[in-house]
């Protein structure tokens, strides 16, 4: 058996290094932790939250945020976050490169997927 170790979203989107985006109170200060963690495993294993600037769900401002939606792959609406090509899209510093992971997936790809537990199986 192998212990992996999940840096899940770990980008700027959800930090003071995009305020305009999800900010979670020292967010921007997990890198050190998440590569302490990745000593003790045999596996590093990444992923990122990806959307689209234009998607259904997206609101101007956080006071729009968390309103109930109709739509069949949204059921809340929020702000723009973690969209490719934008600061809030990166991981956050001192992480590795995507290519540096034994195996790097985005939310979309999974999503794909059956059951998430297919998106991450290793040989």
């Amino acid at each position: 058996m192998k212990i992996a170790s999940f840096d899940v979203d770990a980008q700027n989107g959800f930090t003071a290094n995009a305020p305009q985006e999800l900010p979670v109170p020292e967010g921007n200060e997990i890198a050190a932790d998440l590569n302490t963690m990745a000593l003790r495993a045999d596996l590093r294993l990444g992923s990122k939250d990806a959307h689209p600037a234009n998607a259904a769900w997206v609101v101007a401002e956080p006071g729009q945020m968390l309103q109930p939606l109709t739509l069949a792959n949204a059921d809340l609406t929020w702000v723009s976050h973690c969209v490719p090509g934008t600061p809030g899209f990166e991981l956050l510093p001192g992480l590795p490169a995507p290519i540096d992971y034994d195996y790097f997936g985005d939310f979309v790809e999974c999503t794909m997927l059956s059951t998430t537990s297919e998106c991450f199986t290793l040989q």
